[in-house]
């Protein structure tokens, strides 16, 4: 599966067809941080929902995947750091 992901990263975004955006930048990133999370490589999927950030900020799934991950390294319980991340996007 990582090798799947990865080809599609060196492909990058398809320029001849339409098709969903993301799939060949911010999704692979996305779905191989969601890999490496269940794998239990907490470091190498926070790593991965960054380049997903980094490729588009305004993915929120990355952005809640990583802010779960970020407060379950610190200690805050993933029910707390969930509400706190409800709380925000009604901000």
């Amino acid at each position: 599966m990582v090798r799947a992901f990865n080809r599609c990263l060196q492909l990058g975004e398809p320029k001849r067809y339409p098709t969903v955006r993301g799939v060949g930048t911010f999704r692979c990133y996305f779905n191989l941080g969601l890999y490496f999370e269940l794998a239990g490589d907490v470091n190498s999927a926070i790593h991965h929902y960054d380049l997903a950030l980094a490729a588009d900020p305004s993915f929120a799934p990355a952005g809640l995947r990583r802010s779960l991950l970020g407060a379950h390294m610190d200690g805050v319980p993933s029910e707390v750091a969930q509400s706190q991340w409800d709380r925000a996007g009604r901000a």
